[in-house]
């Protein structure tokens, strides 16, 4: 049995969350907190996300059957108009933002515990599935703003 305070049990709410919002978006889309919303120029200018190297991340998932985690999120040949996707875009970010939010007390409880090898596996999981995906979609984001009709 998973005890409450277990950080294996936060990784369980992380996937089981992150499942459930992607399911529940036709009905209902989260949203990112107000101060998150806007890209800003410097994560449009791509310094920062260059040097954390998201481009090569969201190149793998491109290049990868990691893209059928979330197809809604590209182009297809069906011509999806440009609204359309941001929209997707951006329920993706947040659902990646507020998995990332649920996992943290999980990451600091074991931490703060002495389980480093736990706590260390957490951020792990906590990169590859949350804080990248979150920045190479704020980047796709930022890209479709820039393609929108003004």
């Amino acid at each position: 049995m998973i005890e409450i305070d277990s950080p294996w049990l936060g990784l369980l709410l992380m996937g089981t969350f992150s499942g459930l919002a992607k399911l529940a978006e036709p009905l209902f889309r989260l949203r990112l907190p107000r101060g998150l919303r806007r890209i800003r120029p410097w994560e449009l200018a791509g310094t920062a996300y260059r040097r954390l190297r998201v481009q090569t991340f969201g190149k793998l998932l491109r290049s990868s059957p990691l893209r059928l985690l979330n197809s809604s999120v590209y182009l297809n040949r069906r011509g999806r108009d440009l609204g359309s996707l941001y929209r997707q875009v951006e329920s993706a970010e947040a659902i990646h933002f507020w998995a990332m939010v649920l996992l943290l007390p999980y990451i600091a409880g074991a931490l703060a515990e002495g389980q480093w090898l736990t706590g260390v596996l957490l951020v792990a999981v906590q990169l590859l599935f949350n804080v990248y995906p979150f920045l190479h979609l704020r980047t796709v984001r930022g890209r479709l703003h820039q393609r929108a009709p003004s």
